[in-house]
């Protein structure tokens, strides 16, 4: 089995805004709302090519489950740890390029990496482990 860690997932909001302006009102005329973070890119393209994976991490909050709830949909096995505030949101500001505003995430304390760590460990030799994106507040 591959598994895939993202230590801090987020879902990525991108707008399409035609002449984005700041310090006023813009309206978008497209969104997405889309699951993200490295690791949970690779577990989207694994799925995409065929192959089964699982996806490892922490959520957090309403948007935790949100995102959880769409790479169940999309049929990628999940483990999440559940951590106290709020999985990031992402802003993707699309008006011929793009402008990123991204979140922090959430506080992961030593005993949620400990926990993080005992799944890990339980990992059989012939797994395949996959760590990628930042490293989440705490």
């Amino acid at each position: 089995m591959i598994y895939t860690i993202t230590f801090n997932p987020c879902l990525d909001l991108k707008l399409d805004v035609k002449n984005f302006k700041k310090n006023v009102l813009n309206r978008y005329t497209n969104e997405y709302l889309t699951p993200g973070g490295k690791g949970i890119n690779v577990s989207l393209m694994l799925k995409t090519l065929g192959v089964e994976n699982t996806a490892l991490g922490f959520k957090a909050g309403f948007t935790g489950e949100h995102l959880e709830k769409e790479l169940n949909n999309k049929k990628i096995k999940t483990s999440f740890i559940k951590v106290p505030g709020q999985t990031r949101i992402n802003f993707k500001i699309n008006d011929n390029g793009e402008t990123q505003l991204n979140g922090q995430g959430p506080l992961i304390t030593t005993d949620k990496l400990q926990k993080l760590k005992n799944k890990i460990n339980k990992l059989k030799s012939q797994d395949t482990l996959i760590i990628s994106g930042s490293v989440p507040f705490g």
